[in-house]
């Protein structure tokens, strides 16, 4: 069968991907390998609409069953910072580290003070003392990056990113920087989920210079909860399921 017949069928959906690619390749004919390519690529891209329309039904049911977090003094007063940011905007911004027991609602509250929509949730664990990528981040939709199990180098090796500042941050770097991006962060809410993170005066510090002691001091808010408590506010008789 013709590679143009088969287009055809295929773009009609008379043929599955599946189907096609087994015709491709009995046809033997030139442009087979770049036909092949054209479909898988069509076929991962709707993977993921279809997958990021799975997760946005399944955080709108989330969200509809979602428990009331606790208040405290520091998270309100954080958050000020990002009311008046296109009126005033400051040259830079402090990072909020959330921590807490497993299952407590780190990532649960962090994700709320800006809210689902508009919050890039970023899993850190395993990259240290590198960043996981953020390419997919959006500004014309995202407030805020919650950067879930992170660590202090990570931090401190990409201080521009966790200051928010002005100026377009450059990520992705390599000798090469192949893959090298750009991102323009300024304004956008930092919150950090860490049971791991060295915070200034705390055991293990002795591997923390001073110089970034001092930095993480000034440039990193942090909330620690008691041993034992929860972010959410747990309704009577209610079974509590709140991932961490």
């Amino acid at each position: 069968m013709p590679l143009k017949t088969i287009h055809e069928m295929w773009a009609k959906s008379k043929m599955t991907t599946a189907a096609a690619k087994n015709e491709i390749l009995a046809s033997k004919a030139v442009g087979a390998e770049k036909m092949i390519r054209v479909l898988d690529f069509h076929h991962e891209e709707q993977k993921k609409i279809k997958f990021a329309e799975m997760a946005k039904r399944t955080l709108a049911q989330l969200k509809a069953k979602e428990y009331q977090f606790r208040r405290h003094p520091v998270i309100d007063e954080w958050v000020t910072q990002f009311t008046q940011i296109h009126s005033k905007p400051n040259h830079r911004y402090t990072s909020l580290l959330l921590r807490g027991e497993s299952k407590a609602g780190k990532t649960a509250i962090a994700v709320s003070l800006f809210g689902t929509p508009h919050t890039l949730v970023v899993n850190c664990q395993g990259c240290s003392p590198d960043l996981p990528s953020i390419q997919h981040f959006d500004r014309d939709s995202h407030s805020a990056i919650v950067w879930d199990e992170i660590d202090e180098q990570q931090v401190l090796h990409n201080k521009l990113v966790f200051q928010a500042g002005a100026h377009v941050v450059t990520l992705g770097q390599s000798k090469c920087n192949q893959h090298a991006y750009g991102q323009f962060l300024h304004g956008v809410a930092m919150v950090m989920c860490s049971n791991t993170f060295i915070m200034p005066g705390q055991d293990r510090v002795t591997n923390l210079a001073s110089v970034d002691a001092d930095w993480l001091a000034k440039n990193v808010r942090e909330v620690t909860l008691p041993p034992g408590e929860v972010w959410y506010v747990k309704p009577e008789k209610d079974e509590v399921d709140q991932d961490d």
